[in-house]
C-alpha cells in the first residue's frame, strides 16, 4: 500500500498536470484569437468588389473597367448593340461624318420593312442620318439588309462613300436605294445584289462575282 507521502505526491503532481494543461489550453486559444484578428486586419478595403462585383474588371494598374450599358443602349465606348442582332453594334464619328458597323461574329444587319428611316441606327441618330457621308461595315457582317440605307424618304441625301468588309457577300432588296451621291463602293467580294439594290445610285459601272448552282 502507498504511503500519505507518496500520496501526497500524486496529488501534487496531478494537480500541477492539470495546471499546465489549462495554461496550455488558455495559450492555444489567445493565438487562434490572434490568428483570426490578423487576418481580418489583413482584409483588403475592396475586398467586397474584388469577390462579388459582376460588372468591373481592372488593369494592371489597379485601373478600373466598367462595363455597363447607359440609359440610351449606348456603352461606355459610345457603341450601340442592335436589338435585333446583338453581335452588331454602331457608332457614329460627328467628326469625320462616318457611321461604323462592327461584329463580335458572323451575322447579316437586319433587314427593314421600309425606307433607310426605320433601321434602329436611324432612329437613333434622327436628323444626323442627312449628314452622314460614309459608311463603313466591319468584319464578320455578312449582308447589307433589305432597305438598309435606302433614300426613298431622303434620310441619307449625303451618303457618298461605303467601305465594306471583305466578309460581305450579299445587298439586299433597295439597300441603297436612290443613294444618289454614293459614287464609291468596294464590291469586289460581292456574290448577290437584290432587286433595286444599287438603283438610283451615283454609280455608273461596276462588276460582280457570280455564283452559279
Amino acid at each position: 500500500m502507498a504511503s500519505s507521502d507518496e500520496i501526497q505526491i500524486v496529488e501534487e503532481n496531478s494537480e500541477g498536470s492539470l495546471a499546465d494543461d489549462e495554461s496550455e489550453v488558455s495559450t492555444f486559444l489567445e493565438d487562434a484569437t490572434e490568428t483570426v484578428d490578423a487576418s481580418v486586419d489583413e482584409e483588403p478595403d475592396n475586398f467586397e468588389t474584388e469577390q462579388f462585383s459582376d460588372d468591373e474588371d481592372t488593369f494592371d494598374d489597379g485601373s478600373k473597367i466598367v462595363l455597363s450599358a447607359n440609359d440610351d443602349g449606348t456603352t461606355d465606348d459610345e457603341w450601340t448593340p442592335l436589338k435585333k442582332e446583338s453581335s452588331i453594334s454602331f457608332k457614329y464619328d460627328e467628326s469625320s461624318k462616318t457611321l461604323y458597323f462592327k461584329c463580335s461574329g458572323t451575322a447579316a444587319l437586319p433587314d427593314n420593312n421600309q425606307s433607310g428611316s426605320t433601321a434602329q441606327w436611324a432612329l437613333a441618330l434622327k436628323d444626323k442620318t442627312k449628314e452622314i457621308e460614309k459608311v463603313v461595315i466591319g468584319e464578320g457582317i455578312t449582308k447589307i439588309g433589305n432597305n438598309n440605307f435606302s433614300n426613298k424618304l431622303s434620310d441619307w441625301p449625303n451618303l457618298k462613300e461605303v467601305e465594306l468588309a471583305s466578309t460581305v457577300t450579299a445587298i439586299g432588296d433597295s439597300a441603297f436605294y436612290k443613294d444618289s451621291n454614293l459614287k464609291t463602293i468596294n464590291l469586289n467580294q460581292i456574290e448577290c445584289i437584290g432587286f433595286d439594290g444599287m438603283a438610283g445610285t451615283g454609280i455608273e459601272l461596276f462588276l460582280i462575282k457570280t455564283r452559279f448552282q
